[in-house]
């Protein structure tokens, strides 16, 4: 008991200390849709720093982007058709000649070399032209990356693997292309720059620079993922939404995924994409409106920094502990059931009270389990979820299963077995069975396309309401019929009416096994684990006490 609320305070003290959330835009985007305002890259660093912007992501820089941007021009050839059908290209800074010249060296290009032809610098190559190297990726853009710093806005810096960078060519680059203290990065590929054997490279280049890499939840690259596995501490749970579903989402709707992300997901990093019918002014709105409902809610917008204190590397303590808190998940609800059925034994006849201590003593004691297995499969990287706890379905399915095999025993079973099917019988079973069904599709990690479509509307308005929204298994369904059962079946027990209640028992359950689950979410913060446990019980006990009233004038009725 001790270990579990030694390890409970810090995890908790460390949530309450990670206020920062950062957000991002990304530097192509914004960049073409501010241009249609007539506003240039320094207009766009300027305002993007007013709206309180934490970083840029920025990809690398290829021949055609810098030609676009009137910073590098070809000499054209007078009979060539492409303009890049050409051995030398001009530049207007010497910084950027020499990114160039290295990007193309390190993918072996090595006929290259830097002349001062009067007051320009031109790159010439001497056996070939630049005409297949317009689009290839050459590094990061210098100049950007200090404008970017002056305007107080930090480089993310979208990284990909390409065919041409081997092993120890990554380690090269970084030397190369120094990143500033504090950058971040967001591996675009299924490696990194190297192969993943450069992976060690990378984190201690990382940790060293005290750079984070982002780890988009839905949406991550093999590189990011196995980069997050091996080095947790750098790694942030990063939530985007795609342009193509802004476009049917209201500001409401759009602020809530917002929220839920950070609140309940723990994410940490935010990248703002423009939506389809955005202006530049409309895009700086919706930012706005992010930023005060973020600030409202006690965020800080600065960019979260690299954990020290986190131990990279998963042990074999890990593994085992994470077996354990796997049986615990499962063996918890039986261990609350058995508790239960015993001291409804010993209480007294047609006790409602009684009923509610039961209860609220079952759920105690569920819940100080549930911490206890939390802590034994806490590890940094079930923390940001690259390694989830496995088998939640699993684990809701046989804990719940288990229930019944304690309230029933096998001879009760095999006589119920052996009776004729009735079609009452076929509609229970069935109904049962679509009920658990789809309380397993909505457990755990599960997407939520199985939902009613008034659903979402309802979720938002307890979520408001409550602070934490309680899950409708717990209060809507759980809770209140355990609280039935336990009294009917009291009732039924004592001989003073009622009836069997036992399948009300078994279906509450869903309740108990619920705020297991609830646990097993190991990146959700415990405050809000906490307040939704405690907002489904009490909205459950309230239901579950109308539900009892109803039923016990029901009874009375009856032996009238």
């Amino acid at each position: 008991t001790v270990f579990v609320g030694v390890q409970l305070s810090r995890r908790w003290v460390e949530e309450r200390a990670d206020k920062r959330v950062a957000l991002l835009f990304d530097w192509s985007e914004c960049r073409d849709l501010a241009a249609r305002q007539g506003l240039s890259e320094q207009d766009l660093g300027s305002q993007a720093s007013e709206h309180q912007f934490q970083a840029a992501v920025i990809p690398a820089s290829t021949l055609l982007d810098l030609y676009l941007q009137h910073r590098v021009l070809p000499i054209q050839r007078p009979t060539a058709i492409d303009p890049w059908d050409t051995q030398e290209a001009r530049f207007t800074d010497i910084a950027l000649a020499e990114t160039v010249q290295k990007g193309l060296s390190r993918r072996g290009v090595s006929d290259l070399t830097i002349v001062r032809i009067g007051s320009n610098l031109v790159l010439q190559r001497q056996k070939g032209s630049f005409q297949l190297l317009k689009d290839v990726e050459l590094g990061f853009d210098p100049l950007l990356i200090q404008n970017l710093e002056k305007f107080h806005l930090w480089p993310f810096l979208r990284i990909n693997q390409d065919p041409w960078t081997s092993l120890g060519q990554g380690q090269e680059m970084l030397e190369d292309n120094t990143f500033p203290p504090n950058a971040g990065v967001l591996f675009n590929s299924d490696d990194p720059p190297g192969g993943l054997d450069e992976l060690p490279f990378w984190g201690s280049y990382l940790r060293h620079r005290h750079a984070i890499s982002a780890l988009f939840e839905f949406h991550f690259s093999r590189a990011s993922l196995q980069m997050a596995r091996f080095y947790p501490s750098l790694s942030y749970r990063a939530h985007t939404i795609p342009a193509i579903e802004l476009k049917d989402l209201n500001s409401t709707q759009e602020l809530n995924r917002w929220r839920r992300a950070v609140d309940e997901r723990s994410c940490r990093l935010l990248l703002v994409h423009t939506a389809m019918n955005d202006s530049w002014p409309s895009y700086l709105g919706r930012v706005d409106r992010i930023r005060t409902d973020l600030v409202a809610k006690g965020w800080t917008l600065a960019l979260p920094k690299f954990r020290p204190f986190w131990v990279d590397h998963l042990t074999g303590e890990f593994v085992f502990t994470s077996f354990l808190a796997f049986f615990a998940a499962i063996c918890i609800p039986w261990s609350t059931l058995r508790m239960g059925c015993n001291n409804l034994e010993r209480m007294p006849q047609n006790s409602k009270g009684g009923c509610f201590e039961l209860f609220f003593l079952m759920s105690a004691l569920t819940v100080g389990c549930a911490c206890a297995m939390a802590v034994l499969a806490e590890n940094p990287q079930s923390r940001i979820e690259v390694i989830p706890f496995h088998g939640i379905k699993v684990a809701f399915f046989l804990g719940w299963a288990g229930c019944i095999a304690i309230l029933y025993r096998w001879p009760e079973l095999r006589h119920a077995l052996a009776k004729s099917v009735r079609r009452w019988d076929i509609i229970i079973g069935l109904s049962v069975i679509a009920l658990v069904g789809y309380a397993l599709l909505r457990s755990g990690n599960a997407s939520a396309g199985w939902k009613p479509p008034f659903e979402q509307g309802l979720r938002d308005r307890l979520e408001a309401f409550f602070g934490g929204r309680p899950r409708f298994k717990e209060f809507a369904l759980g809770h209140p019929l355990l609280l039935l059962g336990l009294f009917l079946q009291n009732k039924f027990r004592s001989g003073r009416g009622g009836w069997d209640a036992r399948p009300l028992i078994a279906i509450g359950m869903v309740g108990q096994v619920s705020m297991v689950n609830s646990f097993c979410h190991l990146h959700s913060p415990l405050k809000l684990i906490f307040l939704r446990t405690a907002n489904g019980l009490v909205l459950g006990s309230l239901i579950g006490f109308a539900a009892i009233q109803a039923a016990s004038l029901y009874v009375s009725k009856k032996k009238l």
